[in-house]
């Protein structure tokens, strides 16, 4: 990142500087000229790096758990698939074009808790096959390779649950991610290490990076 390349040009010293990291604020502070070993800094010249989230990150957590109807769902994981890696992309879009393409029928989802799989039963309207029961499988799980930091394009493993919710014919679809914070706290972890080795590398000293 810039950030990171401003630090390469501007080496910290040892002996006066200081790197401190606020997981809350996702910020991490250098102090040039901080107070060091009993010696008392100014701590005047300050680099500050806020790390921002990425925009795929966010995305799908806002997506996290919302209902929504075929169409509304469809055009939104088409807008995500990219960050799909379990099932293949194309099987995934297949199912939602189906359910998309499927808007006059009616619904029933169905759970299958020995082998964990689900499928959709629906029977279309007011076509020429009305009347006839189709059943699509849908996958319980997807999994999601997603980064986490702009600037940092490192992708970490997310898991989450594909849910159907049928009502009166009617279906409703969401995804709910599994649990981020491990792979969260997994991803600022990784940052804080890549800043202390670029600075080893880039000065020739060690860095320890302090919790604010």
């Amino acid at each position: 990142s810039s950030d990171l390349d401003e630090l390469g040009r501007r080496p910290l010293d040892p002996e006066r500087s200081t790197l401190t990291a606020s997981e809350e604020s996702r910020q991490i502070l250098a102090v040039y000229d901080d107070h060091v070993n009993g010696r008392a800094g100014r701590r005047a010249d300050m680099l500050q790096l806020h790390l921002r989230l990425h925009e795929d990150w966010a995305a799908w957590h806002k997506f996290s758990g919302a209902q929504f109807d075929q169409q509304a769902f469809g055009d939104r994981l088409e807008e995500l698939i990219h960050n799909v890696v379990v099932p293949a992309q194309a099987d995934l879009l297949e199912v939602v074009d189906t359910i998309r393409m499927s808007s006059n029928a009616t619904f029933e989802g169905s759970i299958n808790r020995a082998n964990g799989s689900q499928s959709v039963v629906y029977k279309e309207e007011n076509t020429a096959t009305a009347g006839a029961a189709r059943t699509l499988a849908v996958p319980q799980t997807i999994t999601l390779r997603l980064p986490v930091f702009e600037g940092y394009p490192v992708e970490y493993e997310v898991q989450a649950w594909f849910r159907i919710a049928t009502s009166n014919g009617k279906l409703r679809l969401s995804v709910k991610l599994k649990p981020t914070r491990r792979v969260y706290l997994a991803a600022w972890a990784d940052v804080q290490q890549e800043i202390v080795e670029t600075l080893a590398e880039r000065t020739g000293h060690g860095f320890t990076i302090l919790d604010a």
